[in-house]
């Protein structure tokens, strides 16, 4: 796996397929996720979650996902990782872990200290896969996956600023 870190602090991680264009994708990527979230209350979110948990920066897991018995998995060259391996070994390290992968079996995750942003199916454009649509879900730990209305967020997070 090709991990880099930028003067921001963001990991990306690429599967072997990306290596020979990795800088000038990083690049693209880096533009990309420098305007997430676009929606004010995701920001709001975040910087709620950020000063109670302390945690500061993104991860990117940037692989062809696929589902395979039963289980959402990329591929490291020839090696078989579970995608919740990868967020396990990632939680804690920072605030916001990105999965631009696909899913098309719309599996689950969970993290014990990290929000998650991931898709349901096939993910094409990491600028759509951001822009919170239908196909975006985002999991908070202790609230579980927030629902798609504005309500519900807001919701969540006053019960975060109570915490």
């Amino acid at each position: 796996m090709k991990i880099s870190r930028n003067k921001r602090g963001v990991v990306w991680v690429s599967c072997d397929s990306l290596r020979e264009t990795a800088e000038e994708h990083v690049e693209s990527l880096e533009d990309t996720v420098r305007e997430f979230p676009t929606n004010r209350t995701l920001k709001e979110l975040l910087e709620v979650y950020r000063r109670r948990s302390g945690l500061r920066g993104y991860a990117l897991l940037d692989a062809h996902g696929k589902s395979e018995d039963g289980r959402w998995v990329f591929y490291d060259g020839e090696r078989r990782c579970l995608v919740q391996n990868w967020i396990d070994q990632m939680d804690g390290r920072f605030l916001l872990l990105l999965l631009y992968c696909c899913n098309p079996r719309s599996h689950r995750i969970i993290s014990e200290r990290s929000i998650v942003v991931h898709g349901r199916g096939n993910v094409f454009d990491l600028g759509d896969h951001l822009s919170y649509n239908h196909r975006t879900m985002i999991y908070v730990p202790g609230e579980g996956y927030l629902g798609r209305s504005y309500q519900e967020i807001r919701r969540a997070l006053e019960r975060l600023r109570r915490r």
